[in-house]
């Protein structure tokens, strides 16, 4: 009776496990590295996306690949973030850097992830310039065009600010199963913003 007993209740689960139904979580794919957690954009590579990567592959058009070999060449640079020249400071300051993107966050509280086609076959690399506030005097009214006479006693103060543009990238939607294009913000500019008080 015992043996009869183990053998139903293993039945049970392989039937309870086997017929449940598929999930396409992206949480699920892929484990979030502890530093990309709370941001936007994530370029460490996380767990599980290679795992994906034959799959992505997979479905990149021969013609996509080649056309990117043919625009890169057989090797795309990443920069490590770099500091605008001192002598420009009295404008905004500015960080560039070009890295990959793994995944981007969309929604409130970042809960639809996307994830970036990212492969050896394919590679998007994406270049961000934001302003270096840690170099900007968080106080100052007169944060930028120091040189253009802005200042409180006309009324005005200049800050930077941080603007996006937007650029397209190839993405693996998990659902589908297909590769395809969708527009992300990208930081583009640290720009000075003058305005009257």
């Amino acid at each position: 009776m015992a043996v009869l007993k183990s053998v139903f209740l293993m039945v049970t689960l392989f039937l309870a496990t086997s017929c449940a139904a598929p999930t396409s979580d992206t949480e699920e794919v892929l484990k979030t590295p502890p530093e990309c957690v709370g941001q936007r954009v994530c370029s460490t590579r996380p767990e599980g996306y290679d795992l994906l990567e034959e799959k992505i592959n997979s479905l990149l058009p021969e013609v996509l690949l080649k056309d990117y070999a043919d625009r890169n060449g057989p090797e795309t640079r990443l920069e490590p973030p770099k500091l605008s020249p001192k002598s420009d400071w009295h404008n905004c300051p500015y960080e560039t850097k070009t890295e990959p993107w793994y995944v981007y966050y969309r929604g409130e509280n970042n809960t639809k992830t996307e994830i970036i086609v990212q492969t050896k076959l394919f590679q998007q690399h994406v270049e961000s310039v934001v302003c270096a506030y840690k170099h900007i005097d968080a106080d100052s009214h007169v944060q930028c065009f120091q040189d253009l006479g802005v200042s409180d006693a006309f009324g005005m103060r200049s800050s930077c600010v941080t603007t996006t543009a937007t650029r397209t990238l190839y993405v693996f939607d998990v659902e589908k199963n297909v590769v395809i294009q969708k527009p992300f913000e990208v930081p583009a500019c640290c720009k000075c913003r003058v305005t009257y008080t």
